[in-house]
């Protein structure tokens, strides 16, 4: 499910026009008609403001409400999950160098968890 669609879902589910909405968030109803409709995407500081006003987790207003891989790792960094959510998009040259990053990275800190396991 899109973000839009997440939107619109939990707002309807709390009985709220998109007008009511806008006027919690402090922005015009036309925002969030675009946020419904995945036009524009909200703003870092919004998405946490719509899961306030929705009274939901930013997860899962990201995820759709699907108990996701994000949860499972209990990320709670909302731009990390709201990558981790694009990744689907990613033709696969570049989810193999995604792969390659990411195992760089998990070595590099494997190692030092290692040295630094040594020293003590």
């Amino acid at each position: 499910m899109s973000l839009g669609k997440s939107i619109s879902k939990y707002r309807k589910a709390k009985s709220l026009k998109q007008s009511e909405l806008a006027e919690m968030l402090g922005v015009s109803q036309s925002y969030v008609a675009r946020w419904e409709t995945d036009r524009i995407r909200p703003r870092r500081n919004s998405l946490e403001q719509l899961a306030q006003a929705l009274e939901v987790p930013v997860e899962k207003l990201l995820l759709g409400g699907k108990e996701g891989l994000a949860s499972s790792l209990e990320i709670d960094d909302v731009e990390l999950v709201e990558m981790l959510t694009e990744i689907p998009k990613l033709a696969s040259h570049e989810l193999a160098a995604l792969k390659t990053v990411l195992a760089s990275m998990l070595t590099r800190h494997r190692i030092e968890e290692t040295l630094s396991g040594v020293k003590a």
